[in-house]
């Protein structure tokens, strides 16, 4: 029996709760905890892999995720008239802010490249 009142919603809730303890325990802190642990490990030991890799995955992350959003804007772009809907141009402000972000990446690494080369040293 379904009731509208706010102490059976909360009653409902709570039973959720109990039962979802265990799910929100391991997904929700245990498991990102050795994530978070894992990937220090990597950072301390494979300092120069590790940044490099996080550079390449993140430009390949936002590229994809701008492919993403463009094609869905194609698709719900309307032809037949003059309208654009909002999706086309969320994609085209992703599209400037990934473009400002990746100069802004190539910018450091030349940057870390002249530090580098000037120091003389190599990871």
């Amino acid at each position: 029996m379904i009731c509208g009142c706010c102490h059976c919603s909360s009653q409902r809730y709570m039973a959720d709760l109990g039962r979802a303890w265990p799910v929100l325990f391991v997904c929700g802190g245990l498991l990102p905890m050795l994530l978070c642990m894992l990937w220090l490990i990597a950072i301390r030991y494979y300092v120069g892999v590790v940044t490099w890799l996080t550079f390449v995955l993140l430009n390949v992350f936002m590229i994809l995720l701008t492919l993403y959003f463009y094609f869905k804007g194609m698709r719900n772009y309307c032809y037949s008239c003059d309208t654009i809907c909002p999706v086309h141009i969320f994609t085209a402000i992703l599209t400037w802010i990934v473009k400002i972000f990746t100069l802004f990446l190539a910018t450091k690494r030349l940057l870390l490249l002249q530090s580098i080369c000037q120091s003389g040293q190599v990871f």
